[in-house]
């Protein structure tokens, strides 16, 4: 994953389930972003 969190290696699982998770919401807001910038063109 993208987890570069120091001292995030008792629970790795979890942090990876947070780091990807993390990382969908940022797509779903960068998608929502484009189309609200191409309705408002």
């Amino acid at each position: 994953g993208r987890s570069f969190i120091p001292g995030n290696y008792n629970n790795g699982e979890f942090g990876v389930a947070a780091t990807s998770l993390f990382w969908h919401f940022v797509d779903v807001i960068w998608i929502i972003l484009f189309v609200l910038i191409y309705i408002w063109q």
